[in-house]
Formats: structure tokens, sequence, C-alpha cells
């Protein structure tokens, strides 16, 4: 997986661009890495969003919850137990997606033991497998983080600004994320012209 870091890095601008559309009463139940990009100055845009909701209440929890945003499915790896199960996806759903893509940053592929095979599966079961693949983890701290992330109940789930309080993120300065001021760990390649070449590398630039 990728040094803690460049995780670090990655993780907290994901998690304040998820702040912000959450601000203005967007959720996208479709969050992978996928719709995860990185601009020609290194730092994460967060795009195409195939399935999308708006809660002109716009507060940390409503996130769209209600019979109009219970029509889709999204990315299987990476959505919410209760996606799944009820179509029921909120804001809070976010952060289950968070926590999957955290998780495959540190073990590139795992994701795929996450994956719910049927629909009913029971709760405590999940949780057991979820319980029983952590171990994979490395580090403490994300361990802690990302075990608060991968919980079935909504309710229960870690949101951002107690994400962004984590242990992990210690040392953060967010206004230096948030301003994009923050070196990135690698730049996309470009060609003289300045365009993106065909392939990437690890390099940076």
């Amino acid at each position: 997986g990728m040094p803690l870091p460049v995780v670090q890095f990655y993780a907290s601008e994901v998690l304040l661009a998820l702040l912000h559309l959450h601000k203005h009463g967007i959720t996208s139940i479709d969050l992978n890495p996928n719709t995860i990009l990185i601009d020609a100055s290194g730092h994460v845009k967060v795009a195409d969003f195939p399935y999308i909701d708006l809660d002109l209440d716009g507060s940390e929890g409503a996130g769209g919850r209600g019979p109009e945003n219970q029509y889709s499915r999204g990315s299987s790896l990476y959505t919410a137990p209760e996606c799944h199960d009820k179509g029921d996806c909120g804001s809070e759903s976010h952060w289950w997606s968070f926590g999957c893509l955290l998780y495959d940053l540190c073990c590139p592929g795992s994701s795929k033991l996450l994956f719910i095979h049927e629909f009913d599966e029971a709760i405590d079961v999940h949780e057991r497998r979820v319980a029983q693949i952590m171990h994979l983890v490395k580090s403490s701290s994300i361990e802690e983080l990302v075990s608060g992330l991968l919980v079935t109940d909504p309710l229960r789930r870690l949101g951002g600004p107690e994400i962004m309080k984590n242990h992990f993120f210690q040392g953060i300065n967010w206004a230096s994320v948030f301003e994009r001021k923050t070196d990135p760990p690698w730049y996309p390649p470009t060609s003289p012209g300045g365009h993106f070449v065909g392939s990437a590398s690890s390099e940076g630039r």
C-alpha cells in the first residue's frame, strides 16, 4: 500500500471535498476510486456523480434521506450497507465509502473483502467480517479510524468533524489543505505542451 503520509494527504483532501459537498446539500452514493481524480497540480478532485441527491437542508446527517433517495446502489465495493439494504443513503453513507477508500489505499485490492454479496446479510455477520480483516491494516491509528467508519449502523459511524479530530490526522494543517497549499506527494507527468501524457508514472515532476 501507499506510505501513510501519502494516504494522509489524499485522505485529507477527499475528506474536505466531501464536507464541502455536504455543506451545499449534495450527496452521492457512488464515491469510489473512479470518482477520485488528481489534477495537473497534484491535488484531489471529486468528480462524476452518476447518483446524486440534493438535500436543501444541507445539514450533516440529513443527506437526502427519504423515498426520493431510495433508487440506486452505486459501486458495490464501496457502497454503505444501508444503501444495499433499503437504498436509504445519506451523507453518512459517504463515510462508509471513505473508510473503504482508506482501507484500499493501505491494502490495495483488499476492498473486495468488504463486498456484501447478499443485500439482506445480517449486520452482525458483516461487522465480524470487517473486524477479521482489519489486521491487514498496519497502522494502529488508521485501523482505529477505518474501524469507526466501517460501522453498519450509520448513526454510530464517525462523521466529518470526528474524522478530522482523529489521531490519524494529527498534525494536519486543515487550513493549508483547504487552500491547497500542502505539497502533493506526486504530480501527473505532462507533455511539453502542458497536457497529461498517456501513461502515469509514480515519479514526481
